[in-house]
C-alpha cells in the first residue's frame, strides 16, 4: 500500500485537502450513511463453544440510494510541445490509464471529461457529450491526440473546465484535476501576466464551485509557484519527477475520487454472558484475522494492528488510515462459550434476546430469528467522503446447554422385594442400636474408666425407663411406710 512518493504522506494529504480540517460525523450530515459491507456470524461447534467472525469489505461504492456517491471529474492537461519531451506524455497516459481503470469500473455512476491545451483548448466530445463513463475513452484520447505545436494557454483551458463543471450533476462529487509542465505563456504576452489571469480564473472556478475540489500536478519544468495557486491549498498541489511517480499521484487521487473507505476501525466488546475459550501463554485472547484481496487470495503482511482492552473485554483492529483497497476482505474471529452467569440467568429468567437474520455461518441455524443471549457488540468506525461514520454489526445470538432432570427421578416407584427386605433389615438394626444404649456394658465401662454409673449422660428412652423405675419404688416404700403403721397401731 506505501507509494514510491517524493511526496510525503500522499493518501493521508490528499484527505486532509478535501476535509479542509473540518470532520463531520454521521449526525451532522444530511448525507444517508453508507454503510460498507459486512457481516458478523455465529457458528455452534457442537460442544458448548461457538465461533464469532466478523468481516468487512472495502468496495467502491456504488449505491444509487446514497447521496454523493457518485463523482463527476475535469481532467485538465497540457498538451504543448514541452509535454512530448523526455517521455513525460507517455507517463500521463500510463497516469491516466491508473486513473480511468480505478474511477471507471464497468457500471460506474462516476464520469470524467477532458480539456486539452496548447495555444488551442478544446473541450473532447464524447458521441454528443462532454462526460464519458468509459476508460477505454479515456485511453483512446490520451493514446490519440499527443502533443502539438502551440503555446501555454492555461487561463483558457481553466475556464473550460469551470464550463464543464457547470454541466455537472447536482448531486455529484465534483473534481479537476490540472496538469501542466510549463509557465503560462501566449505569443505577444508576457508570462507573469498569463498566470496571472490563469489564477484568477482558478480563483473564480472555486468560488463558483465551492464544493469542488481542485488538484494541480506538477512534472518536470513547471512553474511551482504558479501550480500551487491553482487549488485551495498548497495541499492538492503534488509534484511527480517521472512515470512512476505521476502514475502513483493518480492512483491517490483516485483513491479520494472513488473509494469510500479510509481510517477503518472493526471493534469488539463481549457481553456480560460470554467468556472466551482460547488463550495465549500470557492468558490473552486469541484472535485470528484474515485478509484476502480482489482475487479472494491471502495476502501475506497485510497492513493493520489488533488490541485487546481486559478491562472491557473490547478487541480493535485499525485497518490504519490509508484507503482499503477495492473489494479487500478483513475477517476477525475467535471462540467464546456461555459463562456461569448466562446459566444462572437462563436458568431463573430464560433468553432476553433474538438473533438478528443473516447471522447465522453457513450450515448453522442457532441465531438467525432464535432466541438466545447476545454474544458482543461490534461496531465499524470508518471515513466516507471526509466524513466520519460508526455503524453496528448485527447481533447473534448462542444458547446455554439446558440440563434436563431425569424423568424417574421426579416420580415415586413401587418398593420391591429385595427393599421391603431391607427396609426390615434396617429397622431390626435400628432396634438393636436403641436396645444397646441400656445394655449393662455400657455401664460396666464407666465404672472401669473410674467414672460412677450415674454420670453417664440420660437420654431419650433411657431417661424415661429410669424415671419409672425411681417413681415405682418411691411408691412401694411409701406403701411400706403405710403397712409398718398400720401393724403397729394394732
Amino acid at each position: 500500500m506505501k507509494k514510491g512518493l517524493k511526496i510525503a504522506s500522499l493518501a493521508l494529504a490528499l484527505a486532509m485537502a478535501l476535509s479542509c480540517g473540518m470532520v463531520a460525523s454521521a449526525e451532522e450530515t444530511s448525507q444517508e450513511i453508507p454503510t460498507p459491507k459486512n457481516s458478523k456470524t455465529v457458528k455452534a461447534n457442537g460442544d458448548g463453544t461457538y465461533d464469532v467472525s466478523l468481516s468487512f469489505e472495502g468496495s467502491v461504492t456504488q449505491e444509487t440510494n446514497i447521496k454523493n456517491t457518485t463523482a463527476d471529474v475535469v481532467l485538465v492537461a497540457d498538451r504543448s510541445p514541452s509535454m512530448n519531451r523526455d517521455g513525460k506524455w507517455d507517463s500521463l497516459k500510463k497516469a491516466v490509464d491508473v486513473l480511468s481503470k480505478k474511477m471507471l469500473p464497468e457500471g460506474t455512476d462516476n464520469r470524467a471529461s477532458v480539456v486539452l491545451f496548447e495555444t488551442e483548448v478544446i473541450k473532447v466530445d464524447f458521441f454528443d457529450s462532454y462526460w464519458t463513463s468509459s476508460a477505454e475513452h479515456l485511453k483512446f484520447i490520451f493514446d490519440n491526440y499527443a502533443p502539438d505545436i502551440g503555446y501555454t494557454n492555461s487561463p483558457l483551458a481553466i475556464e473550460y473546465a469551470e464550463e464543464l463543471l457547470a454541466t455537472a450533476r447536482d448531486d455529484s462529487k465534483k473534481y479537476v484535476i490540472f496538469l501542466s509542465d510549463g509557465k503560462p505563456n501566449l505569443y505577444g504576452e508576457f508570462g507573469n501576466g498569463v498566470a496571472k489571469r490563469a489564477i484568477a480564473a482558478a480563483e473564480k472556478l472555486r468560488a463558483d464551485y465551492p464544493d469542488a475540489t481542485v488538484y494541480s500536478v506538477g512534472v518536470p519544468g513547471c512553474d511551482e509557484d504558479f501550480m500551487k495557486k491553482i487549488p485551495a491549498s498548497d495541499d492538492n498541489y503534488f509534484y511527480a519527477d517521472n512515470a512512476d511517480e505521476l502514475a502513483n499521484v493518480f492512483d491517490g487521487i483516485a483513491d479520494v475520487i472513488t473509494k469510500a473507505y479510509s481510517n477503518v476501525i472493526i471493534s469488539d466488546s463481549l457481553s456480560d454472558y460470554a467468556e472466551y475459550v482460547n488463550y495465549d501463554e500470557d492468558g490473552k485472547p486469541i484472535f485470528d484475522v484474515e485478509v484476502r484481496n480482489a482475487n479472494g487470495d491471502l495476502v501475506d503482511g497485510a497492513n493493520y494492528d489488533i488490541a485487546y482492552d481486559a478491562e472491557t473485554k473490547t478487541v480493535s483492529l485499525d485497518l490504519g488510515t490509508e484507503q482499503i483497497p477495492d473489494r479487500w476482505t478483513y475477517k476477525l474471529s475467535y471462540t467464546v462459550k456461555p459463562n456461569a452467569y448466562a446459566d444462572e440467568f437462563f436458568a431463573k429468567n430464560g433468553y432476553d434476546a433474538v438473533g438478528d437474520e443473516n447471522t447465522d455461518a453457513d450450515g448453522n441455524a442457532t441465531s438467525s430469528g432464535k432466541d438466545g443471549f447476545k454474544i458482543s457488540n461490534g461496531k465499524i468506525e470508518f471515513t466516507y467522503r471526509d466524513e466520519s461514520y460508526s455503524v453496528d454489526f448485527a447481533n447473534p445470538v448462542f444458547q446455554v446447554e439446558e440440563k434436563q432432570e431425569s424423568s424417574e427421578s421426579s416420580e415415586p416407584s413401587e418398593p420391591s422385594e429385595s427393599s421391603e427386605e431391607s427396609s426390615e433389615s434396617s429397622k431390626e438394626e435400628s432396634s438393636k442400636t436403641e436396645s444397646s444404649k441400656t445394655e449393662p456394658s455400657q455401664v460396666e465401662s464407666s465404672k472401669q474408666e473410674g467414672k460412677p454409673a450415674n454420670d453417664i449422660p440420660q437420654t431419650g428412652n433411657t431417661q424415661n425407663v429410669v424415671f419409672i423405675l425411681m417413681a415405682f419404688a418411691a411408691s412401694a416404700a411409701i406403701i411400706s411406710v403405710k403397712a409398718f403403721k398400720s401393724k403397729k397401731s394394732k
